[in-house]
């Protein structure tokens, strides 16, 4: 169900359980829907249902892997080279 933040602007949010904090990084998925008719909400929230349910099971099978920022740009640079053929130009 979505979160009806004090704003009236409806939010995906769900717990991350406890003792997955850690591979997670964070306390709960939080995310703006950017609307605020919850029939429009609820359609929008079974793709983050859908990506916290994999990283849960991921976690719990032990595949799970937290990117960083540095990796982040790194795959970035080699995306945009697949894509362009050319050099890119971000920086590490």
């Amino acid at each position: 169900m979505p979160f009806k933040h004090k704003s009236g602007i409806l939010h995906f949010r769900r717990v991350v359980p406890e003792d997955w904090r850690g591979g997670v990084g964070k306390r709960e998925w939080k995310l703006s829907l950017d609307m605020a008719s919850r029939t429009e909400a609820e359609k929008l929230i079974l793709p983050h249902l859908t990506e916290s349910n994999q990283i849960i099971d991921d976690i719990r099978s032990g595949t799970y892997r937290r990117y960083s920022g540095y990796d982040l740009e790194h795959i970035a640079i080699i995306c945009d080279f697949l894509i362009t053929g050319q050099s890119s130009s971000f920086r590490v």
